[in-house]
């Protein structure tokens, strides 16, 4: 029976079925250890079928129902699902799947639907974080899956919910509890579905953005205000300057920021409630106050990257990561004097090319699905590694031109998910050049490249002879007296230089960005003159002496 079971959710997962909307109910009290839910899903079907497949984990299901026949439902614990069986064929269309059930609110995790006690007071908190919200409720648990939301909270009359969205009507249903319904959602993956309820210090912050959206700070009751108010003052700044960069202004109807009492990811960046470690947002000591904004600017850049355009498959999660590395160092470090600026991102560089030598590395891009293959989907190299290779395409392809590129993509996939390919048209489409292969041979194996220069005079016009790794395509760019040149290479190839005679000095790696190790005779390097990004590439590098 199992293996028939087996089979038969194989077929009704993986084809033909996906979500179109959420409705969903919830009624609880963080103070009690458990809750009861119903959640309602229009389901798109494209075949005939008996069998509905959904992800849960942990729930305790009461009935269910597919296009109106009550369901038998079958608990699936190896795959983390549940299979809902009806008596007769469903036709293809909008069907509507409703489940009933209830769940923990768990003390000690830090996945789903947990809670806090704070000062004897209890709070709530979501984390759905990367394929956890199967724990709360019944859901297709997957980043390709954008659906709007319909979110109903029946809470305790005297505590603070609040959602991805405004409140749109909140009334007292009965004695000591009233019912709070948000506004729908636009189409958010379940990962960044995200609620709280509390006895919650409510901090109104100035409008955000070019719409001017309302802004708040979340804090747990006794917060003190002192420690609130740098972060109600820094969320402005920060949305003004990704909104320049991105060319859109900021998507959500609200921001909302949480200081929770405890967060496993440190912050998380749902739209419209972004939460954080309480310590993060609210730091003691004046000293941290850079290292919230920081962490803040990388949580708003998500707002357009991974939660505006969202990566279709946790294989590109780097998507997500990657460009809020990189956009949260750029917006941070203009709080920064200009010789400082760039700091983060050749420290992320450094970092990552000492680790990519070691066993521990890993590719940017790991196929994942089951959670077994899921426990580094968020590895340091879809971070660090991902943000230095996105810095290295900047400086190939001029600035300009890359941010015109990005965009290019937001426009395009606004609202919808996005692959490495979609990421390399837009590249290309402002370039006017064939981004793909450099791309892939970066993301797709560990570790990096070396690239061996060797300077030859002896022809008519000075060139540097350029030997890279077998097996990589790198963009190498070096600088001379005569200016910035660039060269894709792969295996061996020669860079023209521009200068009339042999240059006194190169700089094997221009802009200090290239992911890459480089070799020349030192001599060269020494003599020229370079940039604080240069000096920290070049000191961390290999150099050779002629032999």
């Amino acid at each position: 029976m199992r293996n028939l079971l087996f089979l038969t959710l194989w077929a009704a997962s993986a084809f033909g079925q996906r979500p179109l909307e959420y409705f969903l109910d919830l009624r609880l009290d963080p103070a009690a250890p458990r809750y009861q839910g119903r959640v309602a899903i229009d389901v798109e079907l494209t075949e005939e079928r008996r069998t509905l497949a959904l992800h849960a984990v942990g729930l305790d299901i009461s009935q269910a129902t597919v296009a109106g026949q009550a369901a038998q439902v079958y608990s699936l614990p190896e795959d983390e699902q549940i299979l809902l069986e009806v008596p007769q064929e469903i036709s293809p269309g909008r069907v509507r799947v409703e489940v009933e059930f209830s769940g923990s609110l768990s003390d000690r995790s830090q996945e789903g639907l947990y809670r806090r006690a704070h000062q004897g007071q209890w709070y709530a908190f979501t984390m759905f974080t990367a394929i956890e919200a199967r724990r709360a409720f019944p859901c297709f648990d997957e980043p390709r899956f954008k659906t709007p939301w319909n979110l109903v909270l029946r809470v305790p009359e005297g505590l603070i919910a609040a959602a991805n969205t405004p409140v749109r009507a909140e009334q007292v249903f009965e004695r000591g509890w009233k019912r709070v319904e948000f506004g729908r959602t636009a189409v958010l993956p379940t990962e960044v579905l995200a609620f709280t309820v509390g006895p919650w210090d409510v901090h109104p912050g100035p409008p955000v953005g070019a719409r001017q959206v309302p802004s708040r700070i979340l804090a747990a009751r006794g917060t003190p205000a002192e420690r609130v108010r740098a972060a109600l003052e820094a969320a402005p700044v920060m949305v003004a300057r990704l909104e320049e960069y991105a060319g859109l202004p900021y998507p959500w109807e609200k921001l909302d920021q949480v200081g929770l009492l405890a967060n496993a990811f440190g912050a998380v960046e749902n739209p419209g409630l972004i939460t954080y470690r309480s310590d993060l947002l609210f730091p003691e000591k004046t000293d941290r106050i850079a290292a919230m904004r920081g962490v803040m600017a990388h949580e708003l850049a998500h707002q357009w990257f991974g939660n505006l355009v969202t990566q279709s498959s946790w294989e590109d999660v780097w998507l997500s990561e990657g460009f809020a590395t990189l956009l949260g160092y750029r917006t941070a470090d203009l709080d920064l004097p200009e010789s400082e600026r760039g700091r983060a991102i050749a420290e992320a560089r450094r970092r990552m090319l000492v680790r990519d030598g070691t066993p521990q590395s890993r590719a940017v891009r790991v196929p994942k699905s089951r959670r077994a293959e899921m426990k580094d989907v968020y590895a340091g190299e879809v971070y660090g590694k991902a943000a230095a290779i996105l810095a290295m395409l900047e400086e190939w392809l001029g600035p300009d031109t890359f941010e015109r590129a990005l965009r290019r993509y937001l426009r395009e996939h606004a609202g919808r998910t996005a692959t490495l390919a979609d990421f390399a048209r837009a590249l290309r489409a402002e370039s006017e050049t064939e981004v793909a292969p450099v791309l892939e041979a970066f993301l797709n194996r560990r570790g990096s490249p070396t690239v061996s220069l060797r300077l030859d005079c002896t022809q008519a016009s000075p060139r540097l002879e350029a030997d890279v790794t077998p097996g990589w395509t790198a963009p190498v760019c070096v600088r001379t007296p005569a200016g910035k040149q660039c060269a894709v290479i792969t295996g061996r190839g020669t860079l023209p230089l521009s200068d009339r005679s042999c240059p006194a000095w190169i700089v094997p790696n221009a802009g200090g960005r290239g992911y890459f190790h480089s070799q020349l005779d030192s001599r060269l390097i020494d003599a020229a003159p370079l940039t604080e990004a240069e000096k920290a590439a070049s000191q961390s590098l290999p150099a050779t002496r002629p032999r």
